[in-house]
C-alpha cells in the first residue's frame, strides 16, 4: 500500500442496534461507549488517537440501511463523562456515504 492514509488505524466503528439510538445520534452529532468497554473491545490508545467514526447498523435497523455504514463523521472531542460512557463529538453533522 503506497497511501499512508489507508495505512493508519484512526478510525473508529460504532455499532448501532437501535433506531432510536441512530436517530439520535445523526440528529445530535454525538455517539457513546460504554466505559467497561476500554480494554475489553477497544483500548484507550486507539479511542485516543481515532480521527473518525463511522456507525455500523445492524439488522436491528429498520429506517436505514441495516448491516453496513450509512453515516461518517470526523471526531472533534472525546470526553470521559460522568455517566461512564465516553463520548465522541462529531465535528458537524453526521455525513451521509452515498454510493454510486
Amino acid at each position: 500500500m503506497k497511501d499512508k492514509s489507508l495505512k493508519e488505524k484512526n478510525c473508529l466503528i460504532g455499532v448501532v442496534s437501535s433506531d432510536d439510538d441512530l436517530d439520535y445520534f445523526v440528529n445530535q452529532n454525538w455517539y457513546r461507549i460504554p466505559e467497561k468497554a476500554v480494554g475489553n473491545s477497544v483500548s484507550l490508545e486507539t479511542i485516543n488517537s481515532a480521527k473518525g467514526i463511522a456507525l455500523y447498523q445492524t439488522n436491528a435497523i429498520t429506517t436505514g440501511l441495516q448491516m453496513g455504514i450509512e453515516y461518517y463523521g470526523e471526531i472533534q472531542e472525546i470526553d470521559f463523562a460522568k455517566n461512564r460512557n465516553i463520548q465522541f463529538w462529531i465535528n458537524q453533522k453526521l455525513m451521509e456515504i452515498i454510493i454510486s
